[in-house]
Parts: C-alpha cells; structure tokens; sequence
C-alpha cells in the first residue's frame, strides 16, 4: 500500500503558491491549500488539493487545521504581501509592521505548529524573495524576505537534530497577479532586466519547492536558493 504523503501549503489561491500546490499534488502528495483570501480559493478545486481557508498570523487557526490534518510531512510557508510600493520616506509605520506580521510572523507560526506536529523525515519550505538582497521601493517587503532566509537557518539548526529538513527558496521576477497589479509598463521595465527578458512562470518555482521536499532534497538543510535565471550573481560581463 503506497504511504500517503501529506503537505500544507499556505497563499495557495494563486501564483506560486498554486503553482507549488497543482505540482505536489502531481507527484502523488495529498495537498491541504490555504488562503485568507476566500474568493479565489474557492476555485482551487484539483484531484489531490483540499482548499481552506486560513490567516497564518492567527495561531489557534493554524493549530486546529493542522490538528485536522492527521499528519503532516510537508509544510511550504508560502503566504505573504507586498505591501505599499514606494520609496522608504514614505512607508508609513502601520504599513510596515502587517508586512512584517503577514511575511514573518505568519511563516513562524506556521513552520512551528508544523514542527511540533512532524516525525522524522519530514520538511519545511520557506518562500523568500530575491528582493532580500535589495529593495528600495519596497524596503518593508525585502527586509521581511531577508529575515525570513534568516529564521529559516534558525530552524533548520534547531530542527535538523530531529531529522526535520528546512530551507528556503527565493523566486526572483515572476509571472504573478501581484507582479501584473503594477501595470504592464512597469513589468516590461523589470523584465528588461532579467537575463531571460520576461518573468518566470511560478511552475519553475514549484519545481525547486518539490525538489527540496524530495527524500533526495531533504539532505539539504539551511539552504536559501535563489531562483532567478542567475540575476543575482551580478552585472553582465562586459
């Protein structure tokens, strides 16, 4: 009888966390899909996916649906905001702070009551950003990503001991509604920057989530990777 892998995947009502969800599910895993945004998510209906409503920052919310879950073997921590766009001056204090409560407090809570709840063999995937390395016009957002990569070093130390994997993966410019939200000007801009010229499909991301929660991912803890088309390693040569 083939062993039921079971995973959690949270701001899966679209994008990349779609994306990571319809591809576990492909792979055999039983997929529960949260979002706080309900309307959307209503139309996540896949073989393998079980969609549910969740906000990641309410903790008793998270304990109970996990409680729920039977067992869980994957946990990808995936929810997150953008936040207001514009140069730091003008962030105001409140703006800064629900990103910073959705983009890491909600990944703590989450990957905590999953930990506490997970055998050995288990893992834990973080959804950070390539904006951690630099974001000034969403200072808010990257400084949130980069404490994420972070506290996903923090946990893989503690946890590794239990045999629980944890890393990060870092999407840099991809094809999602809240990349379109800044208006096609502005995305064919950014795309001229990338090495491929065009965003990534958030399946390209699902890919590298799927790999990590592999038994041959699972060696790997601790890790952030940078998914990219290699931006991140610098300027052209020249």
């Amino acid at each position: 009888m083939t062993e039921v892998r079971r995973a959690l995947v949270t701001g899966a009502a679209r994008g990349i966390g779609l994306a990571i969800a319809e591809r576990l599910a492909e792979e055999g895993w039983q997929v529960v899909a949260t979002d706080r945004d309900v309307t959307p998510l209503a139309g996540v209906v896949r073989a393998g996916i079980t969609p549910a409503p969740l906000d990641v920052t309410d903790r008793p919310a998270v304990a109970a649906l996990l409680d729920g879950m039977d067992t869980i073997d994957l946990a990808v921590c995936n929810a997150g905001i953008s936040g207001r766009i514009g140069p730091p001056g003008t962030l105001p204090p409140g703006a800064f702070a629900e990103v910073l409560r959705v983009n890491l407090l909600g990944v703590f809570i989450t990957a905590q009551e999953a930990a506490r709840r997970m055998m050995a063999g288990s893992a834990i995937v973080t959804v950070a950003s390539r904006s951690h390395l630099s974001s000034a016009n969403a200072v808010h957002y990257g400084m949130s990503k980069g404490a994420v990569v972070a506290l996903t070093r923090a946990m893989a130390s503690a946890w590794r001991w239990r045999g629980i994997s944890v890393n990060a993966v870092s999407p840099g410019l991809t094809d999602t509604d809240i990349l379109r939200s800044l208006g096609d000007d502005h995305v064919a801009r950014m795309a001229s920057l990338e090495p491929g010229g065009a965003p990534l499909d958030p399946a390209v991301m699902a890919g590298a989530v799927a790999w990590l929660a592999s038994p041959e991912g699972r060696h790997v803890r601790g890790q952030n990777l940078l998914v990219d088309d290699g931006k991140s390693i610098g300027m052209t040569p020249w």
